[in-house]
């Protein structure tokens, strides 16, 4: 039986906020004590941290461009948009969904 459709991935695309903090960096700024080999037990070496200019929508944004960039397809060809986004809980606790910016 033949299916009626099919999909794949054909590209993706990402955005990293550009300013980089090193764990050493972060734990500098920490009052209580850390453990001073963090890297080490964590595995986290950096993290990406959003200037000013950038969020969401913008780091999507530029996602979709990139994503773009390495397909063989145009924009307008486009049926489907996968988005993964964050979740968290905020200052009262609630459970919060980062927006999903599909374009």
């Amino acid at each position: 039986m033949k299916p009626l459709s099919s999909s794949h991935i054909e590209s993706i695309g990402v955005k990293l906020p550009d300013r980089i903090e090193t764990i050493s960096e972060l734990t500098e700024k920490i009052v209580l004590p850390v453990c001073s080999k963090l890297e080490d037990v964590s595995g986290i070496i950096e993290r990406r941290i959003c200037s000013g200019e950038e969020d969401a929508l913008f780091l999507s944004s530029e996602a979709a461009l990139d994503c773009l960039s390495h397909s063989e397809f145009q924009a307008h060809e486009i049926e489907m948009v996968i988005c993964c986004s964050i979740s968290k809980f905020n200052h009262q606790l609630e459970y919060q969904y980062e927006p999903a910016l599909s374009l």
